[in-house]
């Protein structure tokens, strides 16, 4: 009995040391000693390094890089996926679905890394074509609201170094290029990351600032990690930081908002309200009064302008104001 529980305890401790190991970059015998041992698995450095060599004799793909101290392990990006156990049907239409919706809001690097998986999920529903759950993937379709915007494109290493940082909670040396400022190095501590309208954008904070802001991937330059740890600020939520608006461009914080609104445009706002305490009540034949608490920010008047004379801004009265004053520039410009 005591034999059988050590290969069994060998086999899972086998099995977890092939899922640990990445693609595209290294990992070390030390590293997974203490991913093993958060799982409850005890083996010692030197019985991984055993392990690593035995199974890199029997898997072509399995590489050292040992021009580095310590040795890093890796997977060569053209070795065949690895599955244990292997991608069933739910996996594979999932994936499927991924590759064809989400294709267009990824930068080329995270679709690099997906590929082998991508492959590997054609190749199963293939196998099992005859299925009506294969033939799914022909029947769901998702179309972006709004133009879409083609994505920016974040080198591999660039990227990686910001997952490893965000993962192990330790602060980024980059050169990062503002909107309109000169490019310089900074000391970021990562919070957070958000992929929007084919952006990559880091909520961090910089050096010994507490202040939350944001940076976008494709300006930032070689980065690298450094021994510091991220100093996360007290009280900060990714969630909370999103629903406050500050990725849309937050101008004045909350505002009451009332518009009248075309009664043939509301009817979506009646099956998805703008807000939880949005109100929309009779006003006369053809409109609906609509009062709603909303974050003031810049996608907020985008929206507001998408439905053009089909609604009124009544409150706040500077709104209404801006409103008016770009709804003149407007017909000055097109009378013209």
């Amino acid at each position: 009995m005591a034999r059988t529980n050590s290969a069994a305890e060998t086999l899972r401790r086998l099995s977890r040391m092939l899922q640990m190991i990445p693609r595209g970059r290294r990992i070390d015998a030390a590293t997974i000693e203490g991913l093993l041992a958060n799982e409850g698995i005890s083996a010692n450095r030197r019985t991984i390094q055993r392990d690593l060599e035995a199974l890199a004799r029997q898997m072509p793909g399995l590489c050292c890089d040992a021009d580095t101290r310590p040795y890093g392990w890796y997977w060569d990006k053209k070795a065949p996926l690895t599955e244990i156990p292997s991608m069933g049907l739910e996996t594979a239409v999932t994936l499927r679905l991924v590759e064809s919706h989400l294709a267009d809001a990824l930068p080329r690097a995270t679709l690099r890394t997906l590929k082998p998986y991508f492959d590997r999920a054609r190749e199963a529903l293939s196998e099992g074509d005859g299925t009506r759950l294969a033939r799914w993937v022909k029947k769901i379709r998702i179309i972006p609201r709004g133009q879409a915007l083609l994505p920016k494109d974040v080198p591999d290493q660039l990227l990686e170094t910001v997952y490893t940082a965000l993962l192990e909670e330790r602060c980024i040396k980059a050169r990062y290029r503002p909107r309109d400022g000169n490019e310089r190095e900074y000391l970021i501590h990562p919070l957070g990351l958000v992929l929007r309208n084919g952006a990559f954008i880091l909520v961090c904070t910089f050096g010994e600032h507490s202040e939350v802001c944001q940076v976008l991937l494709h300006r930032m330059k070689h980065a690298e990690i450094v021994a510091q740890r991220t100093q996360i600020p007290r009280g900060f939520h990714l969630d909370d930081h999103l629903r406050e608006g500050h990725l849309s461009f937050r101008l004045m914080g909350k505002i009451k908002l009332q518009a009248l609104i075309d009664r043939r445009a509301g009817v979506n706002l009646h099956e998805t309200p703008i807000s939880k305490d949005q109100k929309l009540t009779d006003h006369d034949h053809n409109h609906e009064l609509l009062e709603a608490t909303v974050t003031d920010t810049v996608e907020l008047r985008a929206w507001l302008h998408s439905y053009g004379d089909m609604l009124e801004v009544l409150e706040p009265k500077a709104l209404r104001r801006e409103f008016a004053a770009a709804a003149k520039k407007l017909a000055e410009r097109y009378q013209r």
